[in-house]
């Protein structure tokens, strides 16, 4: 009998009792499942407000119901169930016992320490007075570890068309692109980069454009909400180019200069469904003021379900000594579908 008075008593407490729980400064309390912090901010899902991303500043304490990953300013992770205190601090079980630790000492919780990224892709076939076939596939893959951070991924555009009374299709567009970053933090901010992107654009008589760099980034804000840095470095940048024709005995079909590297990201998630993200990299020659070239994009991602997005994208490329006869600039709009893992 006993032993089914206790049953029902657990039963009948409310479902908040066993949720983890953030503890405002003015007294507030939110229910919910904590998912995660990164950048200050902390992001608990309710089942009554759906996610909310709070401020670490405002909060004074907060518990959990089961285990969880802490981790500590110092990059170690442990994990342990907490307990609420208040004054701006927590309680675990350590392996010394009872632990408290001001929330100041916590870099984030459930950080991801996994590989997850995107796959987009669209495509066109327009038939009638028009004959014109284009494809577009794009992918990134990055991870986050606590002093560590990767990303790698590559772009492929492609089109051909045929024209009125012609009988075979030209191709208008083939060109792609990979890159890799490899981030190493040596402060919550500053962080050390190697990076290298490798370009090709048959169009623009571009063979391959390959770029190793190495420098210096700081991360001037990092959350769920809103994420931005600079970067900047030196590269060596080596251009191959196809031959002209008719043939140009002037024509030097390949060069190398070392360059500076200059880079920004910038993304912000608008809401729940829509996100925006902006890039920017620049090489100025260091050899001479009249070269260089840069790759600049500005998009808007909106979700359709948990894991489909479309996204819309603008991308300008730059070459100030472009291959014979190749335009300085590119402009490309795309549209695309993707889905996230």
């Amino acid at each position: 009998m006993k032993k089914l008075l206790l049953l029902a008593t657990a039963l009948a407490l409310p479902a908040s009792v066993w949720a983890d729980t953030i503890v405002f400064r003015n007294g507030d309390r939110l229910s919910g499942t904590i998912t995660e912090m990164s950048g200050g901010k902390i992001k608990i899902k309710s089942a009554v407000a759906g996610e909310v991303v709070v401020d670490s500043v405002d909060v004074a304490t907060f518990s959990t119901d089961g285990l969880i990953d802490l981790q500590l300013v110092d990059g170690t992770i442990v994990k342990q169930k907490v307990d609420a205190v208040g004054d701006g601090k927590i309680a675990f079980v350590g392996p010394s016992g009872q632990q408290e630790l001001p929330l100041g000492s916590l870099k984030g919780i459930n950080p991801r320490t996994d590989w997850h990224g995107s796959i987009r892709a669209g495509a066109q076939l327009v038939r009638g007075n028009t004959d014109t076939d284009d494809a577009y596939i794009a992918f990134d893959i990055n991870r986050r570890d606590p002093n560590d951070r990767y990303t790698a991924g590559g772009a492929f555009n492609w089109a051909r068309q045929r024209a009125a009374g012609e009988d075979d299709k030209v191709t208008t567009t083939e060109n792609w692109t990979v890159f890799g970053k490899w981030d190493h933090f040596y402060t919550e901010k500053l962080y050390g980069f190697a990076s290298i992107r490798v370009d090709h654009d048959r169009i623009a008589d571009l063979e391959y454009r390959i770029a190793p760099a190495l420098g210096l980034g700081y991360q001037w804000h990092e959350s769920p909400v809103w994420n931005f840095w600079t970067e900047a470095g030196i590269a060596y940048v080596y251009e191959k180019y196809e031959d002209p024709e008719p043939a140009d005995p002037n024509f030097d079909d390949d060069k190398g200069n070392v360059s500076a590297r200059l880079a920004y990201h910038y993304d912000r998630k608008l809401n729940d469904k829509v996100f925006i993200f902006h890039n920017l990299e620049f090489f100025p020659s260091l050899e001479d003021a009249g070269d260089f070239f840069f790759v600049t994009d500005i998009g808007l991602r909106t979700a359709l379900t948990s894991r489909m997005f479309a996204e819309l994208k603008a991308e300008w490329r730059h070459d100030s000594e472009p291959a014979a006869d190749a335009l300085h600039n590119d402009m490309r709009y795309i549209v695309s579908l993707g889905w996230t893992f």
